[in-house]
């Protein structure tokens, strides 16, 4: 891993690779990702062949050499590589993506399609990070299944928290297998992430699950939790998962999308329009502002998704972007 050249990408100072793995660098690192490299799903809609690579070289080449984005298992798969090579510990955690956002009812999405971390840093406190997800927190939060409420600068309050049991022949049909421990693939233990004061919500509102995924049957808590002992990028089950996501139908293959995130705002092409919203979440004082713009057409969308990679100003046009194959559909977006 070419540590200087990841940071430079994400835009944080030189003197950063070569940083103790703290936990205040792992704030700058998740902030810095979501605002420079975006969640995007353009290698689906311009005739890139699929399912992407998810080989540490091919995911370099992809975000930092050829600054594109991406969607989870790139962007959390490239990370994670980036993490270990600063020397935090660092677990791939395949999650199942909420299928109704009402947390007496929620239901799951039968395959684990999502990836998130658990880091754990030089001071031995553990993290749970997402820089893959349409809209996650733009902080790690912290890893713990006590249900205690965590607030991040955009305004997202999120819970952790142990989920139900289930049986084992359900679990065991993940198709990750086991950890070098052997306890993976035979846990029915649980957890889930939810949030409360979301868009419209404001502080204070409705909680909403979002992602639920699998624990060690013997892990109590984030200090007993092996962070090098469960599935690597490479294993079978992220395959077959990244493998359903670039070729099944649905909204993530019908409609190209492209995120970026700061604190305050939220930037999204979808389909034919550009959405900004600012700030993220209602419900801090602050009035929420949501502008569209119709992009004109193939060229008005290539010109705002190279502004939305970070590319520098004047930079030439990569062939990617020109190579896109416009969808004009007007359905929802995964992200707006």
């Amino acid at each position: 891993m070419d540590l200087p050249a990841y940071v430079a990408r994400l835009g944080l100072p030189a003197e950063d690779a070569a940083s103790p793995p703290s936990a205040a660098l792992l704030r700058r690192i998740v902030a810095a990702h979501l605002a420079a490299v975006p969640f995007e799903n353009l290698s689906l809609h311009n005739g890139e062949a699929l399912p992407v690579s998810l080989a540490a070289d091919a995911l370099f080449d992809k975000i930092v050499a050829r600054n594109r984005g991406g969607f989870c298992f790139e962007l959390n798969g490239l990370l994670s590589v980036a993490l270990r090579a600063l020397g935090y510990g660092v677990r791939l955690l395949p999650c199942w993506v909420a299928a109704a956002t009402d947390v007496a009812g929620a239901g799951f999405r039968p395959l684990a399609t999502h990836v998130t971390l658990l880091v754990r840093d030089a001071g031995g406190a553990a993290w749970f990070v997402d820089c893959g997800f349409g809209e996650p927190a733009c902080e790690p939060l912290v890893y713990s299944l006590d249900g205690a409420e965590q607030t991040t600068a955009e305004g997202i309050t999120s819970r952790l928290q142990v989920d139900e049991e289930i049986s084992e022949p359900e679990h065991a049909a993940l198709g990750f297998g086991r950890s070098r421990s052997g306890r993976y693939a035979r846990s029915g233990r649980y957890a889930r992430l939810e949030w409360q004061g979301t868009g419209d919500a404001g502080a204070g509102g409705e909680w909403s699950a979002r992602l639920r995924w699998a624990q060690d049957a013997d892990a109590a808590d984030a200090a007993t939790y092996e962070v090098d002992a469960g599935p690597q990028l490479s294993n079978p089950g992220f395959a077959a998962a990244c493998r359903h996501v670039c070729l099944e139908p649905g909204i993530f293959r019908d409609k190209l999308v492209c995120t970026l995130l700061t604190a305050g705002r939220k930037r999204t092409v979808a389909g034919s329009r550009l959405k900004t919203t600012e700030p993220r979440c209602s419900g801090g004082g602050d009035e929420q502002v949501v502008a569209f713009e119709k992009l004109d057409g193939v060229e008005g969308a290539r010109a705002c998704l190279e502004q939305q990679s970070g590319s520098p100003e004047g930079r030439r046009r990569r062939s990617a972007w020109g190579r896109a194959r416009w969808r004009s559909r007007e359905s929802g977006s995964t992200s707006s």
